[in-house]
């Protein structure tokens, strides 16, 4: 019977798949050790047991060329074997191998059995680091291979050598020589892929590919064979995802929203800018789908400054004024205040009100918000909008609450508080999560469950996302990218600092910077010195600063553990507040981060994305 995908693995040859490991004792047969370890039991799942690395022996080189330190392999004639006992009462077999240019010894330590498997006179070819010991050259951590003259010589040496992942009770060269075996009985395999697909692609064969990444050639056919086979997985993925989708959106009923009402009619107006093209592209393909019967789930891709938050006020206007409510959630609550801060510069035009200061939806309201500033009389449409933090307590809290509750408050933002038990929404239809990898996968689901069914989700990241994995991490997500940034934005410089002048140059751009009116942040990865990752720690670091370095200049500390009032005098002034006449040097705890700013101070500890949102800052 031939052999095909389906056959078991004592199919392929009886005596390699019972073969068991082990000299003293003896273990397991290797296709029970195989199912076991990686639950192969057909040719098909051994042919997808792909190589973890790979070994260059197809360059045989003579005795005589070999170098000290240099990996190799050599086809050689077995001049001697002796056995003898060291000092240690340790047994050591030294084979002697000559190929008619120079002579080197393989040696075997506590490993008496193998000094008759090499015979005088016998051929092998051997691959390991030459090396010299007491004058005398060595091939040591070799493999060795018989040659006998028959097909089977060179699966292990003299080509690239595929070293698959094994396990106890079966060893790599076990594993090869199964899927060599394997490979010489298979006929030609049918691609699996749609002719018009490959075609598109440009992908080679599929046979030729499955045949290639476990003995290839050379780099090109291991190249080639990787570039197919990672293709037919993602694609997999990709047809995966879109079925789920597709089941999803026949089982799942949303909320058609109506994304040309009056909010979203009088928000353009009243910009004090002119969105970009990406903006106006986003805002519309958003209101789209959130006017689909089928819940919206959608990532929002964007560097920093790229204009992410006037979209995501977009979407939550068009839940509005469908008759809904809206939240928009921040992993930190700076971060909260910062969009609470941008959504009323965005609303006070359009008779936005921050609650509970403000009135009820359909007046106006002439008085003084909790945010700076006032919000002028104004007609309809008004938007009700509040802030809701672990800093807001006693009953400005019950009162937000109260009118989360019943409706009244429109559009709310804050940071998990949202999730807590407490807080419960009227009717709840749109969730805006900032930055979704800095909350856990109970906090998102929490919020989403606030709503009374399947709600429409937008995610924001400034997280640079590859497509490939934008399928895989966020495999259930349409994405939208605001791919330009605004008019006057200017280019953002990036620079490492390695040494102690490049250090004082970096000091000196501070003061240069401070002394133009600007300001600078320094980011560490901690508050204070008592962190499991003994990284650079905030409060440390002020100190020195103040003291050391920047004595003439005023000196911030801004993190989570500091009161709202104390951290809203260091946080930087909203725009049109007044702005006072020294500028501070504002030292700031993010947590993640992996950007380069300094290496060894926790700067690999840091996210790109708090990396990206400090610089914006310029």
């Amino acid at each position: 019977m031939p052999l095909t995908l389906s056959s078991p693995i004592v199919a392929i040859d009886r005596k390699l798949a019972l073969r068991r490991g082990g000299f003293r004792t003896k273990g397991p047969e290797a296709h029970t050790v195989l199912e076991e370890a990686f639950d192969i039991t057909t040719v098909g799942e051994l042919m997808h047991h792909y190589p973890r690395r790979y070994i260059d022996r197809s360059r045989v080189q003579t005795i005589r060329g070999l170098q000290p330190g240099e990996s190799a392999t050599v086809i050689a004639t077995v001049r001697r074997v002796a056995k003898r006992q060291t000092r240690r009462h340790q047994s050591m077999v030294t084979v002697t191998l000559h190929d008619g240019t120079g002579a080197l010894d393989l040696t075997f330590f506590n490993q008496p059995w193998t000094a008759p498997l090499y015979r005088e006179g016998s051929e092998v070819a051997v691959s390991g680091v030459a090396q010299l010991y007491r004058g005398r050259l060595q091939l040591a951590n070799q493999e060795v291979e018989v040659l006998r003259g028959d097909g089977q010589d060179l699966v292990h040496t003299a080509r690239i050598t595929p070293v698959h992942p094994a396990s106890d009770g079966i060893s790599a060269k076990t594993i090869r020589e199964l899927i060599w075996r394997a490979l010489e009985q298979l006929p030609p395999q049918a691609d699996p892929l749609p002719a018009d697909v490959i075609e598109a692609e440009s992908l080679s064969d599929w046979d030729a590919a499955c045949r290639r990444i476990h003995f290839p050639a050379d780099e090109h056919e291991l190249a080639s064979a990787r570039e197919r086979l990672k293709f037919d997985e993602l694609f997999m993925l990709e047809l995966g995802v879109a079925f789920r989708r597709q089941r999803l959106a026949t089982e799942r009923t949303g909320i058609a929203h109506e994304p040309n009402g009056p909010l979203t009619s009088a928000l353009k107006p009243t910009l004090p800018f002119e969105p970009t093209r990406a903006q106006h592209e986003a805002m519309d393909d958003i209101g789209t789908k959130m006017a689909a019967p089928q819940p919206m789930n959608v990532l929002l891709q964007g560097d920093v400054g790229s204009g992410k938050t006037l979209v995501a006020l977009h979407a939550c206007l068009v839940a509005v004024e469908s008759g809904h409510q809206a939240a928009i959630m921040a992993p930190t609550e700076v971060l909260a205040g910062q969009h609470a801060r941008s959504v009323a510069d965005l609303l006070r035009p359009m008779g936005g009100v921050a609650a509970p200061a403000g009135p009820s939806r359909g007046t106006a309201d002439p008085q003084r918000s909790l945010f700076d500033g006032s919000i002028p009389p104004t007609a309809e449409p008004t938007v009700r909008f509040a802030m809701l933090t672990g800093s807001v307590t006693g009953k400005e809290r019950d009162r937000i609450s109260e009118g989360i509750e019943d409706g009244s408050i429109d559009l709310v933002i804050g940071t998990h508080a949202l999730v807590q038990g407490s807080v419960t929404f009227g009717d709840l239809s749109l969730a805006v999560i900032d930055e979704q990898h800095r909350f856990g996968l109970h906090q998102r689901m929490a919020l989403k469950g606030k709503g009374s069914g399947d709600i429409d989700v937008l995610i924001m990241t400034a997280t640079p996302i590859p497509r490939t994995l934008a399928l895989t991490y966020y495999g259930d997500l349409d994405v939208v990218v605001l791919d330009e940034m605004p008019l006057g934005r200017g280019p953002i410089e990036t620079r490492v600092v390695r040494d102690v002048a490049a250090r004082t140059a970096a000091e000196t751009l501070v003061r240069q910077e401070v002394a133009a009116g600007r300001q600078a942040f320094v980011v560490c990865a901690a508050i204070d010195e008592a962190n499991r990752n003994q990284v650079k720690a905030a409060e440390a670091e002020a100190i020195r600063l103040r003291t050391g370095v920047f004595p003439d200049l005023r000196v911030e500390l801004l993190h989570g553990r500091i009161r709202g009032a104390v951290r809203a005098g260091a946080a930087p002034p909203a725009p049109g507040a007044d702005r006072p006449r020294t500028r501070p040097l504002v030292l700031r705890v993010v947590r993640r981060v992996r950007s380069l700013e300094r290496r060894g101070e926790g700067a690999d500890r840091r996210d790109g994305a708090d990396h990206g949102r400090v610089r914006a800052r310029r």
